[in-house]
């Protein structure tokens, strides 16, 4: 049918709806009614039905009901639930960022992107010299230092303490408590050692004697104490010491620090300290 013709024949329709509604006794139009009501209820039906549906879903004011659907209860759920997320996860920040302490005004958050592939123990930032990154700023996290800032043409990244060939002077700590009761830090009588890293997120301590590391237990922290590194980040913590074993020329000792936890998949950001 063509145009000219479907706009004929939608005249005659209404022209015969007109005569129906005003013209023409009822008793004469009912049996007609309903055959053009079967004619443009394709249309008014679905439009009825999402007019309804758009007026339910918007009413206000006094007629409006007080009964929520197992839609809307879900729907307010769900967004309970992301608020709730967001707050626990603002609480963990401000945590985190109350651990640095004096030093906090001088950190920046600046978020990983990933492990490098490269097979060295070292996390890929997503910032550059760009957002203010340069070479040897120290990298921390919640359970002490990470590694250091490398900056590159590509971009950031951190090395971390447990890379191979990353050397770091330090100091073993133990706690204990003092003569008051209370639960203080003290310095494990030993050389100051040098802490290597080793690679697959370890470290080793390669060159104490057996004699010199008599007083080091596993369980001891090790925290940083290089002139080579920022004043503000001095007795932050390394790792902690997970195994002692002895070399087999016999005369020195192995000792094997860690850090809080597996750095290369647990870490999703790091604060960058850019102080001296």
């Amino acid at each position: 049918m063509s145009h000219t013709q479907s706009n004929r024949v939608f005249a005659s329709i209404m022209g015969a709806a007109f005569l129906c509604a005003f013209v023409l006794p009822t008793k004469w139009t009912e049996g007609v009614g309903v055959q053009l009501a079967s004619v443009f209820t394709p249309i008014s039906g679905p439009t009825r039905w999402l007019a309804r549906g758009i007026y339910d879903r918007f009413k206000h004011g006094p007629e409006a009901s007080d009964e929520y659907t197992g839609a809307d209860v879900a729907e307010m759920k769900n967004l309970i639930f992301a608020q709730q997320t967001r707050i626990d996860e603002l609480e963990k920040l401000d945590a985190e960022l109350q651990r640095l302490g004096n030093i906090r005004d001088q950190c920046v958050r600046v978020d990983v992107s990933g492990a490098d592939t490269s097979g060295q123990d070292a996390l890929i930032l997503s910032g550059s010299y760009l957002s203010g990154l340069t070479d040897g700023q120290p990298a921390l996290y919640d359970g002490g230092i990470a590694g250091r800032v490398v900056v590159g043409l590509a971009g950031a990244r951190v090395q971390l303490l447990s890379d191979k060939g990353m050397v770091v002077g330090a100091r073993f700590v133990r706690l204990a408590r003092g003569k008051d009761g209370r639960l203080v830090d003290y310095n494990v009588p030993s050389p100051p050692p040098a802490v290597e890293g080793i690679g697959d997120g370890r470290m080793e301590v390669p060159m104490l004697t057996v004699a010199e590391a008599h007083d080091v237990h596993v369980g001891d922290s090790v925290v940083l104490s290089d002139p080579n590194w920022p004043a503000g980040v001095q007795g932050w913590s390394i790792g902690t010491v997970t195994w002692i074993g002895m070399r087999p020329q016999r005369d020195f000792a192995v000792i094997v620090v860690e850090p809080a936890g597996n750095l290369l998949k647990t870490l999703r950001a790091v604060e960058v300290y850019r102080g001296s």
